[in-house]
């Protein structure tokens, strides 16, 4: 919205006439702030987000550099430099299998979800967590406080099978699952911490009678996760 998040100016520096390119300003020139002086100037409610979340919120975002004369008598022609960025947090993944308030009735039950958009090379780690729903308790609180049947790190792995090496599932249970992402490497932020939604299932109900393949009239598709081929009527 063209608001002025900080305006700061560097020490002194002597530069002769011509055309100079910054690979990193702050390596470049010396600014004498800390990060709480430059954060002091920036508005309360961009401010918190930073503090909160650890990083600056998406959007759009112009740096704009110009040299400015120490004395005040000296005249200074110049050009300023300009680089405009757009500020885009990866998307968490998207839970698919089983799908939400389902009724697995497989031994083994495979849970996936799709990958993390990220730049090429960059490896990812998922947690996948599960915990069993007690009473009347929401996904989120099972999630927050129960005990994990499984709480597993897998990197650039984007499925999970339920072996028996895991705590076992009891029949007509009801169980959480969320999948977290987090780059390997800590440099990349994802959108919501990389949570993805909780979903939940119930083990081997027998009292939930399966859907009919005749009352599907939407098969949702994931982009990137999976190609639907063979479709008939």
């Amino acid at each position: 919205d063209g608001e002025t998040l900080a305006d700061i100016k560097s020490s002194p520096k002597n530069f002769s006439p011509g055309t100079y390119f910054f690979r990193s300003i702050f390596n470049d020139l010396n600014f004498p702030y800390s990060f709480s002086d430059i954060l002091d100037q920036v508005g309360s409610s961009i401010k918190n987000q930073i503090l909160q979340g650890g990083v600056i919120p998406e959007g759009n975002y112009m740096i704009k550099i110009e040299a400015t004369p120490q004395e005040q008598s000296q005249v200074v022609t110049v050009i300023p430099g300009i680089a405009n960025m757009q500020v885009i947090y990866p998307q968490p993944p998207i839970l698919v299998t089983p799908a939400n308030e389902s009724n697995v009735i497989q031994d083994i039950p495979t849970f996936s979800w799709t990958p993390v958009v990220v730049p090429g090379g960059t490896s990812i780690d998922y947690n996948f967590l599960l915990v069993e729903v007690i009473d009347s308790q929401t996904p989120l609180q099972a999630i927050s406080s129960n005990r994990a049947y499984a709480d597993v790190d897998l990197t650039d792995q984007i499925t999970y099978s339920y072996t028996p090496d895991n705590l076992p599932l009891e029949k007509g249970k009801k169980y959480a699952w969320q999948i977290t992402a987090k780059d390997a490497n800590g440099v990349i932020p994802f959108k919501d911490n990389g949570k993805s939604e909780i979903y939940t299932f119930t083990y081997k109900n027998n009292n939930i009678v399966s859907r009919n393949k005749n009352n599907f009239k939407v098969i949702p598709l994931v982009p990137r996760f999976a190609d639907l081929i063979d479709l008939q009527k």
